[in-house]
């Protein structure tokens, strides 16, 4: 995922400020996740509806939206956001970075909107900017940048926008000349413009779980919150009691059925399956895994952990490594894998849907 290699914090370093922290939620079924080779089955998926680029078109998949995958493409005249038809390969540039762009840091997709945060610098990574673009008429907005009229930017990390029925949602940092960083929980309206503010403090970037806005926030007394607004009409709701203490927060996931988030050090990840009395809790030790940039689509978690792309299933906590990139949807799960299964740059994709995605029950290494 390219948002993975902007190796970016979802939270300001002023939440890691050393703080007595609350205790971890109350769970149930706590896995040590295991990671083998890719089993049989999911290898036969991904390959037997694999679809190669055209020549010269390496592309990092960012977000899947029906049969169209959209990320950062690389080609002989240049890079920049694409689309591919994950059915066929096909690809079509959609904007060209200007000059030294550093890329993307996070991308959603729901038809007709696509919405990404930029790096709009090489070698400054508070310089960046967050980007619509409408499928129907082509035409693209930038709805938030970190620059300033002194020269300066704004303080703290890059946001990680998110995606639903035409709203797209961030933490926007705040001018502050002293202090922690306080931050906008901030949304739009595509269609009409309209603007939101959601919550305003020490807050993350947010997820759309089931019916839920959800957002991580960060008391200047110390201890980790997660606070909720109903996803259409933005009014803030309570949560369950069962997600009122949920220890420390780094990164959050959400879909139609879960939501997850990771702990401060992506060692561990909690999950939810939006309903339910319990919390899992999968945790993953061995310095490869780190919970990042977390993705649901089903019960499988997919994220990007600055070495390898990962697939867990929530439901046996067993899980497997791709050398590429994945992203997920409400109805499928797309793969960009190079042709010697060594890079994150893609050469080929495949699709693959999710009531044909076999559950991941093996863990042979």
């Amino acid at each position: 995922m390219a948002a993975a290699l902007a190796a970016v914090a979802v939270w300001s370093t002023a939440c890691s400020t050393p703080h007595p922290l609350p205790s971890p939620p109350k769970t149930s079924n706590v896995v040590e996740s295991c990671f083998g080779r890719v089993p049989a089955d999911w290898a036969t998926a991904l390959t037997g509806a694999s679809h190669r680029l055209p020549s010269g078109v390496a592309f990092l998949i960012d977000a899947l939206a029906g049969n169209t995958a959209f990320g950062e493409y690389k080609s002989r005249t240049g890079t920049g956001i694409g689309r591919v038809d994950v059915d066929t390969g096909a690809f079509t540039p959609i904007t060209t970075f200007p000059p030294r762009t550093g890329g993307v840091g996070g991308m959603a997709a729901a038809y007709p909107w696509l919405v990404w945060e930029q790096l709009d610098s090489q070698t400054n990574p508070s310089d960046w900017s967050v980007h619509a673009w409408n499928q129907r008429t082509g035409t693209a907005t930038v709805l938030a940048t970190s620059r300033l009229a002194d020269g300066g930017y704004l303080p703290g990390p890059q946001p990680l926008p998110v995606l639903r029925n035409g709203r797209a949602a961030w933490a926007q940092p705040l001018v502050s000349r002293s202090g922690p960083v306080q931050f906008d929980l901030h949304a739009v309206d595509l269609d009409t413009g309209r603007q939101y503010t959601v919550d305003t403090g020490r807050v993350s970037s947010p997820v759309y779980a089931g019916g839920y806005l959800v957002w991580g926030s960060y008391a200047d007394s110390g201890g980790y919150a997660l606070r909720a607004a109903d996803a259409t009409t933005l009014q803030r709701v309570p949560l369950p009691s069962l997600l009122g203490d949920p220890g420390t927060i780094g990164y959050l996931g959400g879909s139609s059925r879960y939501l997850a988030w990771s702990n401060a050090d992506s060692s561990e990840v909690t999950a939810w399956q939006i309903g339910s009395p319990d919390l899992r809790r999968y945790a993953s030790h061995d310095g490869r895994h780190p919970f990042q940039f977390l993705t649901i689509a089903g019960d499988f978690l997919l994220w990007y952990g600055g070495i390898v792309s990962s697939l867990l299933d929530l439901r046996t906590g067993r899980a497997f490594d791709v050398a590429g990139t994945l992203a997920g949807s409400p109805d499928a799960i797309a793969a960009g894998q190079s042709a010697d299964h060594t890079s994150t740059l893609a050469n080929w994709v495949s699709r693959v849907p999710l009531p044909a995605a076999p559950a991941v029950t093996t863990c042979t290494a």
